[in-house]
């Protein structure tokens, strides 16, 4: 079986330079519980609704005014595939000449 046989190709982003609050909205519309972040076309990390509670809400910070670049979760570059294990979770984006192409 092939990771393109399995792999969700619609993946929800958000810009990194988007809010919290702009991620709650996604995360509701879309009815998703993470979002893979981005600079452009590049992958720069992910973020979660565990991290919007953990980090803005617990923390006092202001959804509105937090920048998703704050409070995402790192990981390494994005000209190959890779893993992302976070929590309970564990995701795998293919990447094609930096082109996201599913998760």
């Amino acid at each position: 079986m092939l990771v393109e046989e399995v792999m969700t190709k619609n993946v929800v982003t958000i810009d990194c330079n988007k809010t919290v609050f702009d991620a709650c909205e996604i995360y509701s519309s879309k009815r998703v519980g993470s979002l893979v972040v981005m600079d452009r076309d590049l992958i720069v990390g992910i973020v979660t609704e565990r991290d919007t509670i953990e980090r803005v809400i617990l923390n006092n910070r202001n959804p509105k005014k937090t920048k998703i670049i704050v409070i995402k979760q790192k990981r390494a570059t994005s000209d190959r595939p890779f893993l992302i294990n976070f929590y309970d979770y564990c995701f795998s984006s293919e990447a094609s000449m930096g082109k996201l192409l599913g998760i």
